[in-house]
């Protein structure tokens, strides 16, 4: 049986103060009312939020904007993160936790049974690595270390019931590229190796990690993971060439496309497979047996369903001309896990201008059921988030 974080017989006092890691929204955030096209879901009541670094100050502080959607009508909506309150995308900035500070920090990633959220923090010339688990506003329940040599970047993370899925990938500190002034002294040396760690989730669990060595590689973006078997599955976005998009890569989009590659983790054998289940795309999200992936052609973004136990797939109908950022999956009321909204954000390339697309993720073929324009609207972010109205008090 799995103890949850919440039964432990007492917390670790915090150990860093909170600077860097929590975020807020402001009191005084704006709304401005957004054109329709076609009809929103009665059910859709929250905020579709995406995050980016602050224009001036970097990432000391997170830039949260999105759309409000509720009783058929969308509203805009806009606020700067002050460092204060809980951050819907996580108490730990996604990079530097403070702007003096050489310690990186991976992207926050909420434990599924415990209102807590996990990362792993490296520093250059470090050996180690430290796996973080704090609340929503930032205070560190727990810290551990365990072995991490070349100082490199860990920037990715997933979480099932049982460990923290740790990649230990070839993007590591240089100091030469540090003397020379550039932004993110992080380059790929994939004579390092790469490998995949197995952490115990919760802090009373003393085993050391269980690495599974792998070929060089870079997970763009990690889909998700669980449980099957006694192994663990990982789903990520997967890049094989070499990685030279740092700043890019960490802020925001990207052009660089990756297959989504299944990892299949075997504690008992030790050994790690790979099975590519996907052509190159930009981004993915699952719900259930289904994938979900946007990539980009000639024409434009494509939209497409996957069937994981059947290998269908079903493309969505979008028109020419569209760039699209990361989709958000929101499960419809009163229905399954897997029966959902799938909202995508996108840009005009012709024209700059910005929509949020919603579509029946059952029925992609169909197209959007309504679309949300945003006049002089930001271009889609690498992060976005859903909060249904019954969190939006985090806000």
């Amino acid at each position: 049986m799995v103890t949850t974080l919440t039964r432990r017989p007492r917390l670790i006092a915090p150990v860093r103060p909170r600077d860097g890691f929590a975020c807020e929204t402001a009191p005084r955030s704006t709304e401005l009312r957004l054109t329709v096209a076609g009809v929103l879901p009665a059910d859709l009541d929250g905020c579709f939020l995406q995050a980016r670094p602050h224009p001036t100050v970097g990432n000391a502080a997170t830039v949260v904007e999105g759309i409000r959607l509720r009783n058929g009508i969308a509203a805009r909506f806009r606020a700067t993160d002050t460092g204060r309150r809980p951050c819907p995308f996580g108490p730990v900035a996604p990079v530097r936790l403070t702007e003096t500070s050489p310690e990186m920090a991976a992207f926050p990633v909420r434990d599924g049974v415990d209102p807590v959220w996990h990362t792993v923090v490296t520093a250059p010339g470090s050996d180690h690595g430290r796996h973080l688990i704090v609340d929503s506003v930032g205070q560190v329940l727990h810290t551990r270390s365990f072995p991490l040599p070349h100082a490199s970047l860990v920037r990715a993370l997933a979480v099932t019931e049982r460990h923290v899925v740790v990649l230990d990938l070839p993007v590591a500190y240089s100091r030469a590229a540090d003397l020379v002034g550039e932004r993110d002294p992080y380059v790929w040396q994939p004579d390092r190796g790469a490998r995949i760690g197995l952490v115990p989730r919760c802090p009373e669990q003393v085993a050391a990690p269980v690495w599974f060595d792998i070929p060089a590689g870079y997970a763009g973006q990690v889909v998700g993971a669980h449980h099957e078997s006694g192994r663990v599955i990982l789903d990520a976005v997967w890049h094989t060439g070499p990685f030279d998009q740092a700043a890019g890569a960490l802020a925001g989009v990207g052009s660089a496309a990756g297959a989504v590659v299944r990892w299949t983790l075997d504690p008992r054998t030790g050994l790690a497979t790979a099975r590519r289940l996907t052509s190159p795309v930009r981004s993915a999200v699952a719900a259930g047996k289904h994938l979900f992936t946007v990539a980009t052609s000639a024409r434009g973004a494509e939209l497409t369903r996957r069937d994981l136990s059947t290998g269908e797939a079903v493309a969505g109908a979008l028109e020419p001309g569209l760039v699209a950022g990361r989709p958000v999956l929101v499960p419809k009321t009163g229905r399954g896990a897997s029966d959902c909204w799938l909202l995508l954000p996108v840009e005009r390339v012709a024209t700059r201008e910005q929509e949020l697309l919603v579509l029946d993720a059952a029925d992609l073929a169909a197209g959007p059921v309504a679309v949300v324009r945003v006049p002089a609207g930001p271009s889609p972010a690498a992060r976005s988030v859903w909060l249904s109205r019954p969190t939006l008090g985090v806000m």
